[in-house]
């Protein structure tokens, strides 16, 4: 049932311009990666705008082309996605600048158009999408590196073009969704492939988990 919608497009307080990510949190807030503006912006649950924060550029606080994946923790710290500068950036609940992490590369650190982003809320690990280096890479909430897996291809646990991911709420398995082969795979917390199904669309890009 039709509930409510908000915003246009512009660059004025609650206006878009190719929203990307969204993500609602248990204290009733919505955050939206506004691509385009090279911006977040907060809203209420009604739709009423309460912040932003962000601009075009490289700097910490900034970001680059391509802003794509949001998820928050326990904590309500924001973590997104600033895949035109390939690095991860993690801010508090009202845009301060917390940390980031990553640069351009194929390293253990280092990222090639990361979009997808998820957190574990039993260990507050961060898992992302690192997508064109077709793999998906764990971090602590800090940014420090634990572990990844996948590479490109079609056998079970590889990836075409990991776009999008999720960590259930029991925590106990991730979902990647792999954009260009029109499939859902899904993992243990370490890695280990479990299972894949074919799901028939043009473009296989958001991913979610329901919450029962």
């Amino acid at each position: 049932t039709y509930t409510n919608q908000w915003g246009s497009i512009g660059t004025d307080n609650g206006f878009f311009n190719s929203p990307t990510g969204i993500v609602v949190t248990q204290s009733g807030h919505v955050y939206i990666t506004d691509s385009n503006n090279r911006r977040i912006q907060r809203f209420a649950l009604s739709g009423a705008y309460e912040t932003k924060w962000g601009s075009s550029g490289s700097e910490t606080g900034q970001f680059g082309s391509g802003l794509h994946g949001i998820t928050v923790d326990a904590d309500d710290n924001v973590y997104i996605t600033d895949s035109g500068n390939n690095r991860i950036q993690k801010f508090t609940s009202d845009g301060t600048y917390v940390t980031n992490w990553g640069t351009t590369g194929t390293l253990n650190g280092e990222f090639s158009l990361p979009q997808g982003i998820a957190v574990n809320a039993t260990t507050g690990n961060v898992y992302v999408a690192d997508t064109q280096n077709r793999r998906v890479k764990v971090y602590t909430s800090k940014g420090s590196f634990l572990r990844q897996w996948g590479e490109w291809g079609s056998e079970e646990g590889n990836f075409d073009h990991p776009i999008s991911l999720a960590v259930d709420k029991s925590s106990s398995y991730v979902y990647v969704a792999d954009d260009w082969s029109n499939k859902i795979n899904k993992f243990d917390l370490e890695g280990n492939f479990l299972a894949r199904w074919d799901i028939s669309c043009d473009w296989l890009q958001a991913l979610a988990v329901s919450p029962g």
